[in-house]
């Protein structure tokens, strides 16, 4: 009997919005994940906009009543600071050679791995499932880098 498996799908980890304290700081830290959600939706929009027209508004306001200027990257209400968008590519690889070793170094974000077979009885063998709504909403989503 002969099995095949083929990888389906290799795509990048989901986008997290991260700030830091003071506007030259380097440690950002991540979000929860609710507001990361509402600024990742304003920011489709803010670029949505700048699409259409040029003269596109960069500072918006959003229902938590946070505010944010998208060209500086900085959220202005309650407190001025700066923020960033990051995610992890779907593949990343890293390697190095010394004179006496070798260094390999992989990672792959969210994997699917789907069944070939005709009749088989689970057509995706691995696929990366998020978490549940009410854990989501009250949890940090944290980079593979923090683990």
């Amino acid at each position: 009997m002969k099995y095949i498996m083929v990888m389906k799908n290799i795509s990048s980890s989901l986008v997290q919005w991260e700030s830091a304290k003071k506007l030259k700081a380097k440690r950002f830290k991540p979000l929860a994940a609710s507001q990361s959600a509402l600024i990742e939706s304003a920011y489709q929009a803010f670029l949505n906009q700048k699409a259409i027209s040029s003269s596109a508004r960069s500072i918006i306001t959003l229902d938590s009543g946070m505010e944010i200027d998208f060209e500086a990257m900085k959220v202005l209400k309650p407190h001025v600071r700066p923020i960033r968008r990051t995610f992890q590519t779907g593949i990343w690889i890293h390697y190095k050679t010394f004179p006496h070793s070798y260094q390999f170094h992989a990672k792959f974000n969210r994997i699917q791995i789907d069944n070939q077979l005709k009749d088989c009885g689970f057509r995706t063998v691995l696929a990366p499932v998020p978490p549940p709504k009410s854990m989501s909403m009250s949890m940090l989503l944290m980079p593979s880098f923090y683990c």
